[in-house]
């Protein structure tokens, strides 16, 4: 345990200031959100292509309760609640979850601000955040992590389900930080909490280890770079691993990290919401699961410098795995689970998709991917993360966080490699607890992705079977526009029908997308039917609106099968029609 005698720094900051002690122990910054409009954050992280392009319903947070951890506003004891009077948040209930210490809080600016880039109707996209539980930063670490002087025991079970940390801090004595990290890392594993914490503004500055340092949070950065990085420094507790591991569009990393925590409230509520949402599936909302499908869906066109120089190396040094993109993540987890099987040449996986798997040391799980024929230059974001695991060193009643860590390692190879035992890429940080592969473009062919449990370089005594997260996308483009010559034997005829109509409703074998939608569709009959008998390359068939192509459905002539409009209404019935994701 470490040493009863806390002194600890917090740092937030209002218009670049650092502030007066709180409580007499914590000295506050709060940052200040000034820059790009709401409506242009929205923009940039893909929420209005989203909205745009998805009929579907989207989530918006409703049922997800959700946690805030605030530095005292100013300086001033007991100001870290939000101004739960404020227009766009009066719908939801906050909680004081500092009430013990401080029964009557006061209202802060920052505390608002944070509520309304995560819930707000304007600025936030969770917008039907039920519940809010609001802690006073000191009190969180004391009596929520139970780091007081006292220790009474392991940090306390959370009623939320994402944790927004928009602060940061350091203890004067590093055996306190390194137990701090612990406690909360114990925490988000062993409740499967997702952890936002933001590192501090100011490349130039020097960074604060709490609470970014951490293995099992999602690290948030700004996409401008004017942040603190890693490596870690703090010997003890990982060093040398890399942070931020996300940015955000936001002139605050403040914001930024409320931004992230947003989209995953949005995110949490269509992995559990079996009622809004009939592919919900809860192995998604996983921690590591989560921190992969956001990392993942992270973008880099942002970044011209963006690098992960060496296997060694998984993220960029300043900008992690990239700007946080709602957009892509989303369509990650709507892609649905594929299981890793312990052999390669499996079944192909979707495009867009994950899986939440487990490992037994030295074993390998195996997962196939593939740019087809008529693809190409597909851009390739593969995210591995894990979580250390945090046992308890005390045999007492007290609680003494011990950090173990698993060592995986991510590859990918191509059809030789996979031949030869010579992967295309690897990630193999030996410090890191994410992995991550990406290619800005992938050529035509199979791929196979191996996750791996090494038996070497485990800190600790790391578990014999560890559970992971992964997630990928894969965009291709096509070089030419398909056109109904499915099987690509030079000719538009009968045997094209049939794999279209033995692919009907397939969103990841698209070898009969003919209309490039993403998914195989009765659109691509049009295509197929207004092709029949062609040996050259006939004009691709545009589709504008499902009443064009029930329109020319009921016209379609000199085909060889059943009239397309018919089709349309069975493929409504079947909702093999469902809105997909353009390629």
């Amino acid at each position: 345990m470490a040493s009863s005698s806390r002194t600890f720094n917090a740092v937030h900051a209002l218009r670049g200031l650092a502030l007066s002690h709180l409580g007499g122990a914590l000295l506050a910054t709060i940052l200040c959100l000034t820059g790009a409009s709401a409506f242009a954050v929205r923009a940039e992280i893909g929420y209005d292509d989203l909205v745009n392009e998805y009929t579907g319903l989207l989530p918006d947070g409703s049922g997800v309760n959700i946690g805030m951890v605030e530095a005292e506003n100013l300086g001033i004891a007991g100001q870290y609640m939000p101004n739960v009077n404020n227009s766009e948040l009066v719908d939801v209930t906050f909680i004081n979850g500092s009430s013990s210490q401080f029964p009557s809080p006061t209202t802060s600016n920052h505390a608002t601000m944070m509520a309304l880039w995560i819930t707000g109707d304007t600025l936030g996209i969770a917008t039907k955040v039920p519940q809010i539980t609001v802690y006073e930063a000191d009190y969180f670490l004391n009596s929520v992590l139970r780091l007081s002087p006292s220790n009474a025991g392991a940090p306390l079970a959370p009623s939320y389900k994402v944790l927004n940390n928009s602060w940061v801090g350091a203890f004067e004595d590093d055996a306190n930080n390194v137990e701090a990290l612990g406690r909360l890392d114990y925490l988000a594993n062993t409740y499967d909490v997702i952890v936002p914490a933001g590192v501090y503004n100011g490349s130039a500055n020097a960074p604060f280890e709490l609470l970014s340092y951490a293995y099992n949070v999602i690290s948030v950065g700004r996409t401008d770079g004017n942040h603190t990085r890693g490596p870690t420094d703090l010997a003890g507790y990982g060093p040398g691993r890399l942070k931020p591991e996300i940015v955000g569009p936001r002139d605050t990393t403040s914001a930024n990290t409320a931004v992230v925590s947003s989209v995953a409230t949005m995110l949490y509520q269509s992995a559990t919401d079996t009622v809004h949402f009939p592919s919900a599936d809860p192995q998604a909302a996983k921690s590591e699961t989560m921190k992969a499908i956001l990392m993942a869906g992270a973008t880099k066109q942002e970044f011209p410098t963006w690098e992960n120089a060496s296997p060694t190396q998984p993220l960029d040094t300043i900008y992690g795995a990239g700007e946080v993109n709602v957009y892509n993540s989303f369509f990650i987890q709507q892609g649905g689970q594929f299981d890793g099987q312990s052999t390669s040449g499996g079944a192909r996986m979707g495009d867009y998709g994950w899986d939440y798997g487990e490992l037994s040391q030295g074993g390998s799980l195996f997962y196939e991917l593939e740019v087809p024929d008529f693809y190409t230059g597909g851009e390739l974001s593969v995210v591995l993360a894990w979580n250390a695991l945090v046992t308890d060193g005390n045999s007492g009643a007290a609680f003494d966080p011990v950090l173990n860590l698993a060592n995986l390692d991510l590859k990918l190879y191509d059809e030789q490699g996979l031949l030869t035992g010579s992967p295309l890429a690897i990630s193999e940080s030996n410090v890191d607890n994410v992995e991550h592969i990406y290619l800005p473009e992938t050529p035509v062919g199979k791929y196979t992705l191996e996750v791996l449990y090494n038996t070497t370089d485990n800190l600790g005594a790391p578990p014999s079977l560890q559970d992971f997260g992964i997630a990928w996308r894969l965009d291709s483009e096509a070089p030419y526009r398909a056109t109904g010559d499915y099987n690509q034997d030079g000719v538009v005829d009968s045997a094209d029908y049939t794999l279209w109509r033995d692919l009907l409703g397939s969103s990841i074998d698209l070898a009969a997308d003919g209309d490039l939608n993403g998914v195989v569709d009765q659109g691509d009959y049009l295509v197929w039917q207004n092709a029949f008998g062609s040996t050259h390359t006939p004009p691709m068939v545009t589709i504008t609106s499902l009443t064009t192509l029930s329109a020319a459905a009921s016209q379609a002539v000199g085909s060889p099968e059943p009239a397309a409009a018919v089709m349309l209404a069975t493929l409504f019935a079947a909702g093999l029609l469902a809105p997909r994701r353009s390629r």
